[in-house]
């Protein structure tokens, strides 16, 4: 493991508690493995008094991979888990401290969602949208230090927190608990039971925490918990690249950890291994404008291939048409297009790059739409991550509920969404099978959801007609064929019995992308196959829940990425462009602007370009179809380009060509400067 200085320096200062300020490709990941090496090898600490923690089971999973790597199969591991899934394992142990079932189940991202909305119907006059509300009850909760009454937000209007008391009732009448709930109760676990915190505190004895810069008030509150009797907590960050603080990420706990840990030493890993040297200068004038920010100078060696290329377009499809010629001319012409040539945009590549080297990254997902419009037309392969989550697909929720209903036993503890498993199974899969059948086993399910199969599956109970009484007939079939199957066999043979090949592909590119997703879904079941059947199917549902902020993005795949700024968050590429550089676009405000939102748009900003490795493309529109009554909104450039030295650019400005649309008048700054 060759390191530098830097690295070194984080790698060996390892009693009491340290700040590590990591820039962008600054090595962190392997810093952070070869920090806990260091431990284990050198300091012969035992591998579970270490803790790590991560935000995603993606990037658990990458530590634990590159762990193995320098591991025999004898050594043990650590603890390496997401703050969820850490405080879950906590809570089964300790259930009964808390009154809770046994047997309580976590609902994930989707199954809450479509709780929430059932409860809106209710509530109707709250007259909100079900994500809206989401946000609203994680913002809730997630103030909650220990009880409500210790709550650090201002408290919820009051229609709002009865809609919030109905849901909390409903999860409790079903022995479900949410993400949020999993940190509430182990905070409230360790202070009513001090021999319980006192276990866990001895246990872990070496605590480091990823990406830390984006923890809320009650993860933050947990590693303090954990940490306070050794002392020995380990942040690992870069708060210029703190970007949630919309779902409650409180930036202010880095920020002053030397406020909470007397003598805490702040190390900073300052060499940027990714990007060129002209991405580096330019995201390290555009950070130094935000106030709120601990001082870090980020340089490189790398050679810059090319200036920014900062270009105006006149509308957005200009843009789009922009985007996909200067692809072409990246990857040196190809047969999926029949578009003009790009030399008007820029010089001839020396080195063509591939389509999975490129990604076009947006602020609002609204763009990410339109642009898939044009990439379907021009016939470009694409990949289009971070509009929604990879478990909330439409073909993969279709596969998970029919994988759900056919591999259900009496044993089996019952999934709290189980009978949207039921009706998605039926009204896509259920030849002949209506509304009201489906109607009538939702009333069924909600009058005695723990008893719901076995009424299902009672021959005596249930005559909804020939459709329904075939279906279950294939149903039970299927099941007993599958059952000592592998997971990712059982899988296949649902998508073969139930010609999800033929259900998805429709001899369009999205078709055969849906098609695709399943692929890869069997792939990420193949790891249990190992596995008995029963423990394999277990492990699969526990990361369908646990990878709430997994994308499944696919580097392999021969194609090029439509992505969302937020889930760009932590991967690379040798070509960026970041589109929608407009006022109102990026930086967007939902509310009003104040200087905190202003800066996390600006750090935003600032992940987007650091994405890059060589070349970084910037764009602008000077009018935007707002979908409105067919209006084209006038806008203005960004402030964000402003703020990025003239001799790192190279410009381009083109004339506007407006279709003959009503246009909606706005303040226009012709110039960007």
């Amino acid at each position: 493991m060759e390191l530098n200085q830097a690295q070194a320096a984080v790698i060996t200062t390892i009693d009491g508690a340290q700040l590590i300020l990591a820039g962008p490709g600054s090595g962190k990941t392997l810093t952070l493995v070869g920090r806990i090496l260091y431990l284990l090898k050198e300091k012969q600490v035992m591998a579970q008094n270490i803790l790590a923690i991560t935000f995603t089971h993606k990037a658990a999973k990458e530590i634990t991979n590159r762990l193995n790597n320098f591991l025999s199969q004898n050594e043990e591991l650590p603890f390496v888990s997401t703050f969820h899934a850490l405080a879950f394992n906590v809570l089964k142990k300790h259930f009964a401290y808390l009154g809770l079932n046994e047997n309580f189940q976590v609902v994930s991202d989707i199954e809450r969602l479509s709780l929430i909305k059932i409860l809106l119907k209710k509530h109707a006059s709250l007259n909100l949208k079900a994500r809206d509300v989401d946000l609203a009850i994680t913002k809730s909760k997630i103030g909650f230090e220990i009880t409500p009454s210790e709550t650090t937000n201002p408290p919820l209007p009051n229609a709002l927190s009865n809609l919030l008391e109905d849901y909390q009732e409903a999860l409790q009448a079903r022995t479900w608990l949410d993400f949020d709930d999993l940190l509430v109760l182990t905070a409230r676990l360790f202070k009513n039971s001090p021999e319980i915190l006192d276990h866990y505190q001895n246990l872990f004895r070496y605590i480091l925490v990823d990406e830390a810069q984006d923890m809320n008030p009650i993860q933050a509150h947990l590693m303090d918990l954990l940490a306070k009797k050794h002392g020995n907590l380990c942040l690992i960050g870069d708060p210029d690249q703190a970007i949630y603080g919309f779902r409650g990420a409180n930036i202010n706990y880095f920020l002053q950890f030397q406020k909470y840990y007397q003598g805490a030493k702040i190390l900073t890993l300052e060499q940027n291994y990714r990007c060129s040297k002209t991405i580096t200068e330019a995201t390290q004038a555009l950070i130094q404008h935000n106030q709120h920010r601990l001082a870090k100078k980020t340089w490189t060696t790398n050679e810059s291939p090319s200036l920014i290329k900062v270009t105006s377009l006149g509308t957005a499809w200009q843009e789009a048409n922009f985007i996909i010629n200067s692809i072409e001319n990246l990857i040196g012409g190809s047969s999926h297009l029949n578009i003009q040539n790009a030399k008007n945009y820029l010089q001839k590549i020396e080195k063509p790059y591939q389509f999975n080297e490129i990604a076009i990254l947006y602020r609002l997902n609204s763009v990410g739409r339109f642009l898939e419009k044009s990439f379907n037309k021009a016939g470009l392969p694409y990949q289009r991550v971070g509009d929604i989550g990879f478990f909330e697909r439409t073909e993969i929720r279709d596969l998970l509920a029919l994988f759900e209903i056919l591999t259900w036993e009496p044993t089996t503890a019952e999934n709290p969404n189980l009978i949207e498993s039921w009706e998605r199974a039926l009204r896509h899969f259920g030849e002949g099978i209506g509304e009201k059948t489906i109607s009538s086993l939702k009333q069924i399910f909600m009058e005695n959801p723990a008893n719901f199969h076995q009424i299902l599956f009672n021959e005596n109970s249930l005559n909804f007609g020939p459709a329904w009484a075939k279906f279950l007939q294939k149903r039970n079939k299927i099941s007993a064929m599958i059952n000592n199957l592998c997971i990712s066999k059982q899988l296949r043979f649902i998508m073969d019995h139930f010609a999800l090949k033929t259900y998805l592909e429709d001899g369009t590119l999205k078709g055969q992308n849906r098609y695709d997703r399943l692929l890869e879904f069997l792939n990420i079941a193949s790891i249990y196959d190992e596995d008995l059947p029963n423990v394999g199917r277990t492990k699969i549902w526990d990361q369908v829940r646990f990878s709430r902020l997994d994308d499944y993005w696919n580097k392999e795949r021969e194609a090029i990425t439509l992505m969302s700024v937020h889930a760009s968050k932590g991967l690379e590429f040798p070509v960026v462009f970041v589109v929608g550089m407009e006022e109102g676009l990026f930086p967007n405000f939902q509310e009003k602007e104040t200087l905190e939102k202003t800066e996390e748009e600006r750090r935003l900003f600032y992940v987007a370009m650091t994405r890059a490795k060589e070349r970084l493309f910037l764009s602008f529109c000077e009018h935007r179809d707002t979908f409105v009554n067919e209006e084209i909104q006038q806008t203005r450039p960004s402030r964000f380009l402003k703020e990025i030295p003239l001799n790192l650019t190279d410009q381009q400005f083109t004339k506007a060509q407006i279709r003959k649309t009503k246009t909606k008048e706005a303040s226009r700054q012709m110039t960007l400067f």
